[in-house]
């Protein structure tokens, strides 16, 4: 890149920050023809200059909230760590979410990986940050290199020098959001970018074990908050719009029917936390259902159903119970299906709350047989 007629030169490798893996360092060189070169590239305190676009990358990176949690639970939260908010729209053409990560690894997609943008990493909380992050006038998410506030000294990269590492700045003030609260993924104003768009960031620090919060009660707090994650998942899915179910289950059918993602022996939790989610997205259509059942909706209420009305048109439980039975059958073992769907607080959460299981607490679930087991899964699915 050239600024200035100064050459800026971008590099991704090993972080100086230990643990952190790549990073992004940049060096600056002077132009032949400069007779009198400077000792530095330097940028006033509120000059920036547009590294480019962060997010989104591709039209499927804009996610709705629905499909954005399903995935992030899908993956353990890995997707989170590259997400950022749009900026409110009214042209009706609103997305919820930012994600840059493939939709079957959760890890970066490949067109991110290329991207050296997502690899800067966040500051110490101590040192001034030299990235950050703006939308544009489209609502995307560019990266801007310099001091953005004219409280800080001038940024100088010096010429033929060492190279500096950038950083950029998540906001600890932040971090003692619980997490019930900044996963509503609500879309915020340009203006609150730079503080609401870090915020799955924040909750990474503290899963990682590299938190800011120092006040044990703080910590301590944000850990609790984390935990109660996976339950508040089965809280807000039964919360779900018709709408919301469907394109959930759209989402969660394009994974599995695509030839292209195979399972493998590592993917058989993230199959196993699919099958959990859709259980649960069958039993919310199924509410949903019964709750309009009798209910005949003119032309002043159809328009507000939230999807009901397109259901069956859909075939929304069809495709449902399709989609669980064919994960269900991934384990040819009634044994090793029982023992995995055992393995984790989230799965014997969700199904001691669905009533076909017939179990009124974990213990309960563990006391059934693996063959019995796979018979009340089947149940719900009305599979002989």
């Amino acid at each position: 890149m050239y600024v200035r007629s100064f050459r800026l030169e971008f590099t991704a490798k090993p972080s100086k920050i230990p643990n952190a893996g790549l990073g992004v360092f940049v060096t600056a060189s002077a132009p032949a023809c400069m007779t009198n070169p400077p000792e530095c590239f330097k940028l006033e305190a509120g000059e920036m200059v547009d590294l480019g676009l962060y997010a989104p990358l591709r039209a499927e990176d804009q996610k709705k909230d629905c499909t954005n949690l399903i995935k992030n639970v899908i993956h353990k939260w890995k997707p989170e760590t590259y997400s950022f908010h749009p900026p409110e729209r009214t042209d009706g053409s609103q997305c919820d979410v930012f994600d840059i990560t493939d939709d079957w690894t959760g890890e970066l997609h490949q067109l991110a990986r290329e991207n050296i943008l997502a690899y800067i990493n966040e500051t110490n909380g101590k040192s001034i940050p030299t990235i950050l992050a703006e939308h544009d006038p489209a609502g995307c998410v560019h990266y801007l290199m310099g001091h953005h506030e004219k409280a800080y000294k001038s940024f100088k990269i010096p010429l033929d020098g060492p190279e500096i590492e950038l950083f950029i700045d998540y906001g600890a003030k932040y971090e003692k959001v619980r997490r019930n609260q900044c996963r509503a993924y609500r879309p915020f104003s340009l203006v609150a970018l730079t503080h609401h768009a870090y915020l799955p960031h924040l909750q990474v620090r503290v899963r990682k074990g590299y938190s800011r919060l120092r006040k044990k009660g703080e910590l301590d707090s944000m850990k609790r908050s984390l935990a109660a994650d996976d339950s508040d998942v089965v809280k807000e899915i039964k919360a779900y719009s018709a709408d919301d179910v469907d394109k959930s289950i759209e989402f969660l059918e394009c994974l599995y029917n695509n030839e292209k993602n195979v399972i493998r022996d590592e993917d058989l939790d993230k199959v196993a936390r699919s099958l959990v989610l859709t259980i649960l997205l069958l039993l919310r259509v199924q509410a949903i259902l019964k709750e309009f059942e009798g209910v005949e909706l003119d032309d002043d209420h159809s328009f507000c159903d939230n999807g009901y009305s397109s259901l069956e048109e859909k075939q929304t439980v069809e495709r449902a119970k399709k989609l669980a039975t064919k994960l269900c059958n991934v384990w040819h073992s009634s044994k090793a299906l029982r023992n995995i769907m055992l393995s984790e607080e989230m799965y014997l959460m969700a199904l001691v709350s669905v009533s076909a299981m017939k179990c009124e607490d974990p213990k309960a679930l563990k006391a059934l047989s693996a063959d019995d087991f796979r018979k009340r899964i089947y149940s719900i699915l009305r599979v002989d």
